[in-house]
């Protein structure tokens, strides 16, 4: 954090879901649907070693948000921000994360005599946290479903361990912050507080009714009967239901439940750090955060800087890693992206509930379909199915139209490939067939035909179909029949990655993800008026999963440090090769997706080797880190003899330059891999001997230096004797991160809009508004990179200054003057980012004036474009402010900090120059 002077912290980055598209197009701007802060709002970091003594205040005189006392440090604060004239109400005070509170106030005149006080550290917004984002499957009767098939125990270990040993996580105390739990639930012993019961420690700081901009209802008791997800994510750590034989990772941990969403709405990030505090002083040994703030991919981050602290005292932050799988690399969100934070993966489920059909000549056979909304196949009674061909190797089965009323009654067997499935479709309709299964061309994993049509249509596997069809040509008259109810069938992507887990790196290119968990499909609890189970799917589901092994490793080693605890599960991960089901090679997935690898908890119980350090960040071509030492100590009773072998995985390319500077929703694949070098090919251990490799490290050489491509691997050390392996990852980028370019010009950005939706771009264009009735000039932003500074100056339209980014906008330092009406207030000064980069402004723009630490933009949804509404008032360079700028013609300087960039260097700065806005107030 730190306090506004010449830069004002002031921001107001409004992200919402305004823009259908992005482009030097007509753009109609929607009303908000919400705000990224808190209305006047704010994190207030004060000065401890210079508050005086006020002996007229006393301890009770503020209370927080929920009624709680506060620190004499904090009355101290308050005590003096009260005598200085400051109007405004308490939300929450920190005593063991930050020095800090969180008021809201009443003005903006009780804003700026905050800022002017010199016991002022600095100030920051308070912003809004979403709920965690799920896929939730709906249409699946979760009790028809046995929930021993819902986990993925085999695949890391914990099976085995709950098979095989005592460890339960007893004695081991796990905070979960999220929506509460429903602790009537069988699983979790209807209890609450009471002797033996699980639970033994939670708050709800918010009520059922918070919505995230309402005043929140705390008590004591963080019963959720109405939202899920926190019932759902405790249930994976730690359920233990004895009627439905439903058991989780560490069924004999004690939690600590911490509520700060209500049933519906956001919550925001102070009462995650006040949650955090309250976990610690409870003693939690390990806290779970299956939620985050998508694409803040800095740990600078409130959220992430409180969570590095927490860790500092001794407590392991596991963190979901978050669901923008589609929104392309650099995703990664607080706090999880804290450097020493755990984040975690998702990896699909070895089981999954589907309908199913079967047809007469074999009904005992099983056959999963897939629809476009997972439904059940509708349709009454039990037709006939026909093939559309002869052959199971036609290419464009059914593409041509089909003999009249051939179908009619029927359904359709056709072969995917060779035209559209809505051409398929609409030949079949015409023949009259009543509804149509499409059997894959490939074999892969089922997804549902993107069809809209009047009868029903699914999607089988190409085995399945290849079976339906050989059954069609020996019998007559098959006739098919849709159950109406579920089967768990055999997931083919079982411990492969899951496509909606969000891709790293952080922004500064640390590697997030650091480990995966099954997240994908998972059975669990769910609040007993709301159905008792659910399937649900996010990596929201991953981290409490990760969070019960880490648990259960501190019950039988002892509880360790989050950097022991981290280095552990990475080095005995198991790493994760792509899912390609007509592959022979099969490349380990990106670093980026899975970190380490998957969880295995028997392996890392059982493990004598520790590999330091767990991961390499090589960072980019121009401070790349090539030469790399990596100790291996052996701790056991025996001699360890291990091979040392490198592994490639998957380069990602995030870009399409030619379409935009945002990263694509996917980013392309290659299999393009690092050249390595290890000084020993094999390495022997004696019992507590310690020994150094050198890895050297080259970038893919056959890749562009100029496409950014993600390079990543691992190191892998093989004990045969034992069949035990060990890795540590590495991932670097190829090209200078420096030069990505964080405006995104390509599409017409940043722009001026009107309130009609007309759009100005070129620097020799004007238009007039008036600042009355929403004739306000609007700004739109498209970041296609983080940035650690984001600022918004006003200058005189004939101030002379040049733009550095691409489009239309270049110098105007040839234009006419044009130089606003006097104003005792208002004087242009030489705002010194760099080499005077703003020369003569007039100030920050008063809705937006400088941001630190911004979320890059993304491809599609709300946060596809920034829109900044200028009121026509500035905060001064010399701390005026909302200072009304008089009638007259202004530009808007938009600059944004180069990645890795140093403030100081004007070359280190992108600059943007608005067309003229002539000012004209009637």
């Amino acid at each position: 954090m730190r306090k506004r002077s010449s830069l004002v912290i002031t921001l107001l980055l409004l992200y919402s879901s305004l823009l259908s598209t992005v482009s030097a197009t007509k753009v109609k701007i929607e009303p908000f649907e919400h705000l990224s802060f808190l209305s006047q709002t704010y994190f207030v970091e004060y000065d401890k070693l210079v508050l005086p003594q006020i002996s007229n205040f006393k301890v009770a005189d503020f209370l927080d948000m929920d009624g709680q006392s506060i620190s004499s440090l904090a009355q101290k604060f308050l005590g003096n921000i009260k005598l200085s004239g400051v109007n405004f109400k308490l939300r929450n005070s920190f005593d063991e994360l930050l020095d800090a509170v969180t008021i809201t106030v009443d003005s903006q005149d009780d804003l700026d005599k905050l800022n002017s006080m010199s016991i002022v550290k600095s100030i920051q917004p308070v912003s809004v946290v979403n709920r965690p984002k799920i896929l939730v499957n709906d249409n699946i009767n979760d009790s028809q479903v046995s929930p021993s098939l819902f986990y993925t125990d085999k695949l890391t270990g914990v099976a085995e361990v709950q098979a095989k040993t005592k460890y339960r996580g007893k004695n081991i105390k796990v905070g979960i912050i999220d929506t509460g739990i429903d602790y009537t639930h069988p699983a979790f012993g209807n209890c609450y507080k009471t002797k033996g019961c699980k639970i033994q420690y939670g708050y709800d700081f918010v009520g059922d009714a918070f919505n995230g901009t309402n005043a929140p209802q705390s008590d004591d008791d963080p019963l959720d009967q109405c939202s899920g997800h926190g019932t759902h994510v405790a249930g994976i750590l730690a359920a233990d239901d004895k009627v439905k034989n439903f058991t989780g990772v560490a069924p004999g941990v004690t939690l600590g439940i911490y509520r700060i969403f209500g049933c519906n709405g956001t919550s925001a990030n102070d009462l995650v750090i006040k949650a955090m505090e309250r976990a610690y002083k409870d003693g939690m040994d390990i806290i779970n955060l299956s939620l985050g703030a998508s694409g803040g991919g800095w740990a600078e981050r409130p959220a992430a800087a409180a969570a590095e602290k927490l860790i500092a005292k001794g407590v392991v932050i596991v963190a979901a890693i978050g669901n923008d799988g589609d929104q392309g690399i650099f995703q990664t969100q607080a706090p999880g992206v804290a450097l020493s934070a755990i984040s975690v993966s998702a990896v699909e489920n070895s089981k999954f509930a589907s309908y199913y059909l079967t047809i007469s000549s074999a009904s005992d056979k099983k056959i999963e379909y897939s629809t476009q909304n997972l439904t059940r196949f509708n349709i009454s009674g039990n037709p006939e199915i026909v093939a559309t061909s002869d052959s199971i190797n036609v290419t464009e089965d059914a593409c041509k139209a089909q003999p009249a009323n051939s179908l009619t009654g029927k359904i359709a067997l056709i072969r995917r490939g060779g035209c559209p499935f809505t051409q398929k479709l609409a030949n079949a309709q015409t023949a009259g067939a009543v509804g149509i299964i499409f059997y894959d061309n490939v074999i892969s994993v089922l997804f549902p035909p993107v069809v809209d049509a009047k009868i029903p249509a699914a999607l089988i596997r190409a085995e399945s179909g290849e079976f339906i069809f050989n059954q069609i040509k020996k019998n007559k008259n098959v006739t098919v029949t849709f159950s109406k109810e579920t089967f768990p069938f055999a997931n083919p992507k079982a411990g492969k990655i899951s496509s909606f887990s969000s891709f790293g790196p952080s922004n500064e290119l640390d590697i997030k993800p650091e480990i995966a968990a099954p997240g994908g499909e998972i059975f669990s609890t769910y609040p007993v008026k709301l159905g008792s189970y659910k399937t649900i799917s996010g990596t929201s589901m991953a981290s409490p999963y990760f969070a019960g092994c880490v648990a259960i490793l501190f019950e039988a080693k002892g509880k360790l440090n989050a950097s022991e605890t981290k280095k552990l599960f990475m080095n005995t991960a198991h790493p994760i090769q792509i899912f390609n089901a007509t592959s022979q090679t099969r490349p380990q997935t990106s670093i980026n997706k899975q970190g380490a690898g998957l969880v295995n908890l028997l392996d890392a119980l059982s493990s004598t080797i520790s590999i330091s350090p767990p991961k390499l960040s090589l960072n980019d071509t121009a401070n790349h880190k090539a030469r790399n030492t990596i100790k291996i100590k052996n701790s056991g009773k025996n001699t360890v003899k291990l091979t040392v072998t490198h592994v490639g995985a998957q380069a990602i390319n995030g870009y399409n330059f030619s379409q935009s500077f945002v990263p694509q929703q996917q980013p392309i694949f290659q299999n393009s891999f690092a050249k390595v070098n290890i000084s020993e090919s094999s390495i022997e251990l004696r019992p507590g001997q310690l020994k150094s490799i050198k890895v050297t490290i080259k970038p893919p050489p056959d890749l562009d230096n100029d496409a950014y491509f993600l390079y990543s691997g691992l190191i892998l050390f093989t004990d045969k004797a034992n069949n035990k392996s060990y890795s540590v990852p590495y991932m670097g980028m190829k090209g200078i991160y420096k030069t990505l370019p964080i405006l995104d010009t390509s599409v017409g950005t940043p722009f001026i809009q009107t309130k009609d939706a007309d759009i100005y771009t070129d620097r020799k264009q004007n238009v007039t508004f008036t600042l009355q009735k929403d004739d306000d000039p609007i700004l739109v932003v498209r970041l296609g990179q983080g940035t650690r500074i984001l600022s918004v100056d006003v200058v005189p339209a004939d101030t002379k200054i040049q733009s550095n980014v691409g489009g239309l906008n270049s110098s105007i330092s040839s234009l006419p003057p044009s130089t606003p009406a006097s104003s005792t207030e208002l004087s242009p000064h030489d705002v010194q980012i760099g080499a005077d980069v703003v020369p003569g402004s007039l100030g920050k723009i008063s809705i937006c004036g400088v941001s630190y630490y911004v979320a890059r933009n993304q491809q599609t949804g709300p946060k596809r474009a920034t829109p900044i509404i200028w009121n026509g008032k500035v905060d001064t360079v010399d701390g005026k402010r909302n200072v009304e700028v008089p009638n007259g013609s202004y530009r808007l300087v938009v600059l944004a900090l180069k990645l890795y960039g140093d403030e100081k260097s004007k070359n280190d700065w992108e600059i943007w120059v608005s067309p003229r806005l002539d000012i004209q107030r009637p």
